[in-house]
């Protein structure tokens, strides 16, 4: 027990000094990394940078006292954060060949439902109605594994940027489009070009969603968790809902629940954890008795007996020596 004790208090230790080393002012800010994708985080037509993650993740850094600083990449967030070009990236969705390198992933703060957009002349009134059918979605891996799963037999249209996607099925070319419910609200907000007078049709579509954590370098794994811990304040304190909410329609509410979910799932682990280590320790404590018992056996009845008997004649004969014991001042009396 003591080592086990030892070994947590350990574990607290390098903790506290992780989130003390990134809480340093005389450190480099942490860089932040992003791309263009609406509304999560992009570039406005004036240069600056816009969207809810955006101002959420500035809100959770502040209140930490971190300093940072956003950085534009083009390629894959997990390649930027294994080649060291970014400390963070704030919404990397937790796919399996992601966690085969040094990326940290924290709790996920984003849950992202995925739904087929289409005409009411399309004719698709579920997932199984695409096969054959021309299906536009956006160039990124995830997206690809999503039409995979999801939607076989399809003929797939691939776009570089949301809004086309979006465009393609405006226009005709795509008889639907594959997109997570938060882009699709963003652009019923601010139509694109051809599509302002078009109605959509919503098709969920089953299982296909994912969560999004924040991912990190290792090194800046605390910082990582940090403003995990503190995005889930703010749902809490109602102060993310209203951000989420002027992008994508989302609800403080909604966020809030995603936060219970994701926040009783974590306290769920932590107590299978918990019960694993007492599990182990009472097995450890057991294991010593059997081995004391095999050291001093006590094997029969009439052994425990003996031995009561014995530990009495030892207390007896002990009192006696003291009766006799020669005291300072007084001789010995035979």
């Amino acid at each position: 027990m003591a080592a086990l004790l030892a070994a947590a208090l350990l574990l607290i230790g390098l903790v506290a000094v992780g989130r003390k080393r990134f809480l340093d002012t005389s450190r480099p800010p942490l860089r932040l990394g992003f791309n263009n994708a609406p509304p999560y985080h992009f570039i406005r037509s004036d240069g600056s940078l816009a969207g809810f993650v955006v101002e959420a993740i500035e809100l959770a850094a502040k209140r930490r006292g971190l300093r940072y600083e956003w950085k534009l990449t083009s390629g894959p967030p997990d390649q930027a954060l294994r080649e060291g070009i970014v400390d963070i990236w704030p919404t990397l969705t937790d796919l399996p060949g992601r966690r085969q390198g040094p990326i940290h992933f924290s709790a996920p703060w984003l849950q992202n439902d995925y739904c087929l957009i289409s005409l009411p002349s399309s004719g698709i009134s579920r997932s199984q109605d695409t096969r054959g059918q021309p299906v536009v979605y956006l160039d990124r891996i995830l997206m690809k594994r999503l039409a995979q799963q999801f939607l076989p037999g399809i003929q797939p249209l691939i776009k570089p940027r949301r809004e086309q996607v979006l465009q393609a099925v405006c226009s005709g070319e795509a008889k639907a489009g594959l997109l997570d419910y938060a882009a699709v609200k963003s652009m019923l907000l601010q139509r694109p070009p051809g599509c302002e007078q078009a109605v959509f049709v919503s098709t969920p579509v089953v299982g296909a969603t994912v969560y999004v954590s924040l991912g990190s370098t290792l090194k800046a794994a605390d910082a990582a968790d940090a403003l995990r811990q503190e995005l889930g304040a703010l749902a809490r304190e109602d102060r993310l809902g209203p951000i989420v909410a002027k992008w994508s329609f989302a609800t403080a509410g909604e966020i809030r629940s995603i936060f219970s979910i994701f926040d009783s799932q974590r306290r769920s682990r932590q107590l299978f954890y918990t019960v694993m280590v007492l599990l182990a320790a009472l097995a450890l404590a057991l294991w010593q008795m059997r081995q004391c018992r095999w050291i001093f056996p006590r094997s029969t009845p009439a052994a425990w007996s003996c031995a009561s008997a014995t530990s009495r004649c030892d207390s007896a004969s002990r009192a006696r020596l003291e009766a006799f014991a020669v005291r300072p001042g007084r001789k010995a009396s035979i």
